[in-house]
């Protein structure tokens, strides 16, 4: 709608503040999933999404006009949908296939799964022929010759790290709390919500000026400011303790925010300008799936990640015999550990997105 509605060069700011828009959802999720957590039982939680989901249906069927459409009319590709969301499947099943590796010995914890490899395999396999698909249909559900285009492939690329990186912050903020803060679930829950705040407050806020900027300095600038400030965040997450106090930690939740909302509008913007008119659609879909795959992925990955490196700790630290003071300090210093290391790989991947992202340019350049 951005890219319909405004011309080139004026699309970054409405694109920033739809991104703030956006995570404010989030913010609102995590504070009342907390609020019924702490009150009720989780599984209103998914009563409660029901009527939401509603409203949202009748303000699009309702409210939403529509415009003219640049495009052809077209067949839905319902085999190469098939085909994407298995290589989708699969893939996280692979890298969520350590998860359940709890009793393992350290010599067990040195490799994965025997049945990783093969889910691996096949994920790429129906990878290779959703591509193959691609190219044969006439209405492709993605059409590949747009990553041919200019900013498409770093951003996308792009795009795909910081949903890594971002969703590691969101899964680690939650564990840390509960494995070396709160006293219960409930409680845990409860100060995880709003803790999750000081992360996707700041994000939603520097989306806006992060559209602003783009406008006037171009996709790259604000894009790198912001990776270096959310490189800048993660390491300092990466020293917390248990005795950490929430006001450092929402100080460096915010760094992150910052940094990350800073990418929003102008990864969003370099894919749309670099779109045909007819291609807007998938376009805006693609800035969207490449996020959501790098968080589905960083879940998936750093759940495994975060487990076995507890395991290996747990086996490292705990003295033969221990008792039952020596298991808990080993516990706060397994659950140390594990978390400063995820917050490790989130500053890494977090800085491997600089490399595409310095390749944004311009469409007139």
């Amino acid at each position: 709608m951005v890219g319909d509605l405004y011309p080139m060069g004026q699309r970054a700011k409405p694109l920033g503040l739809i991104a703030a828009v956006d995570t404010a959802g989030w913010v609102v999720g995590s504070l009342y999933g907390g609020i019924i957590v702490r009150f009720w039982n989780w599984q209103t939680i998914f009563w409660l999404n029901l009527p939401v989901v509603l409203i949202g249906w009748i303000l699009i069927r309702y409210l939403l006009e529509e415009g003219k459409l640049e495009g052809g009319k077209g067949r839905m590709d319902w085999l190469g949908a098939g085909l994407i969301a298995a290589a989708l499947s699969l893939l996280n099943i692979a890298l969520g296939s350590g998860s359940e590796s709890t009793g393992a010995s350290l010599e067990e914890l040195s490799g994965m799964p025997p049945f990783t490899w093969p889910l691996l395999v096949l994920a790429f396999v129906f990878l290779a022929l959703f591509i193959w698909q691609q190219k044969r249909v006439d209405s492709p559900l993605i059409e590949l010759k747009l990553f041919k285009e200019k900013n498409y492939l770093p951003a996308s690329l792009g795009n795909f790290l910081i949903g890594v990186a971002l969703f590691i912050a969101i899964a680690n903020v939650p564990l840390f709390i509960n494995s070396l803060i709160a006293s219960n679930p409930e409680q845990g829950a409860w100060e995880s919500g709003w803790m999750l705040s000081g992360l996707t407050i700041p994000m939603a806020l520097a989306a806006v000026p992060g559209g602003w900027i783009s406008d006037k300095k171009g996709y790259r600038t604000p894009s790198l400011l912001g990776l270096i400030m959310a490189v800048a965040g993660f390491f300092l997450m990466t020293a917390w303790k248990a005795d950490e106090t929430y006001l450092s930690m929402g100080i460096h939740l915010a760094i992150t925010g910052i940094g990350l909302g800073l990418t929003m509008a102008p990864i969003a913007a370099a894919v749309i300008n670099a779109s045909p008119a007819e291609h807007r659609g998938a376009s805006s879909a693609l800035v969207i799936i490449f996020r959501l795959v790098g968080m589905s992925v960083g879940v998936s990955g750093i759940t495994t990640f975060g487990l076995r490196r507890s395991q290996y700790w747990s086996t490292k630290l705990m003295p033969p015999n221990a008792s039952m003071a020596e298991i808990g300090q080993v516990s706060v210093e397994m659950a140390e550990h594990t978390i400063s290391e995820t917050f490790w790989v989130a500053l890494v991947v977090a800085a491997l997105a600089l490399i595409p992202v310095f390749f944004l340019k311009r469409i007139e350049e």
